[in-house]
């Protein structure tokens, strides 16, 4: 058997399990561009709604998942090369919040593909990027850029 396809079997399982996890126990939602995500806050409308969520990534190389806490922002991720989830760091502490991880990508070229992976404070409107492990704030637009 060629190293290519051993390596291939374990990746085509991960990203079926992830999908068939995804899918029955998380009630998400795939999109054509092979992207798995669901609203935090749309689970339940009582206190006992769910408190971790999963969003996943297929990319051309690998996929990717991540499983966060809705409420304190806490996440880890997982690549399809490895069966171990990776704790994200944080730069500095959060507040209780309600919390939503999207994952850009591919971006880049075949060979190297890599993807931008962003958290929403959905209540605050604060966001991170995901940098060698750990979220980065990214900078606060002025008081004229703010949404209203």
């Amino acid at each position: 058997m060629s190293s290519r396809f051993k390596i291939c079997i374990p990746v085509i399982i991960l990203v079926s399990l992830s999908a068939l996890l995804f899918q029955t126990h998380v009630a998400g939602q795939t999109n054509a561009a092979g992207e798995s995500s669901r609203t935090p806050g749309k689970e339940s409308s009582n206190s006992d709604s769910a408190k971790f969520a999963l969003v996943t990534k297929a990319l051309r190389l690998v996929a990717i998942a991540y499983r966060y806490n809705v409420r304190t922002g806490e996440s880890w991720r997982n690549y399809s090369t490895t069966t171990k989830w990776t704790k994200i760091a944080e730069t500095a502490p959060i507040a209780k919040g309600e919390y939503e991880i999207q994952i850009v990508g591919p971006i880049g070229p075949s060979d190297k593909e890599s993807s931008m992976t962003i958290r929403i404070d959905r209540e605050a409107g604060r966001t991170w990027y995901e940098q060698n492990d750990t979220w980065k704030p990214h900078a606060e637009p002025s008081d004229k850029e703010q949404p209203k």
